[in-house]
């Protein structure tokens, strides 16, 4: 779903990543521009998925250890206590969205 509004905001380049634990979703558009908060605190409006259209960044804050995500000039902490992957966040995507999956049971 995470993919999804990356490319329905008009992202070309959309890549996932999975290393260590982590789920990475790595964009060129910046899908969250405005919407940020809202997107990661509930379920946020997303027009562009159409007239029941929402985010879906609030399932792995509910569900995930960590969650962060990061623009060119900025790296945030969502929830936990690490921000994995993107603490030496580099290269040319306008938005990242990881979260940490936990296999414990």
């Amino acid at each position: 779903m995470i993919v999804l509004e990356a490319i329905l905001s008009g992202a070309e380049d959309v890549r996932i990543d999975v290393a260590d634990g982590w789920i990475c979703v790595y964009a060129d558009v910046d899908w969250l521009h405005g919407i940020e908060a809202k997107a990661f605190s509930g379920f946020a409006p997303f027009t562009a998925g159409g007239p029941n259209g929402a985010t879906a960044e609030f399932f792995p804050v509910v569900f995930s250890t960590s969650v962060v995500t990061a623009t060119r000039s900025e790296v945030r902490l969502i929830k936990g206590d690490s921000v994995g992957p993107l603490g030496g966040l580099g290269g040319g995507w306008e938005r990242v969205v990881a979260f940490e999956v936990t296999t414990d049971q």
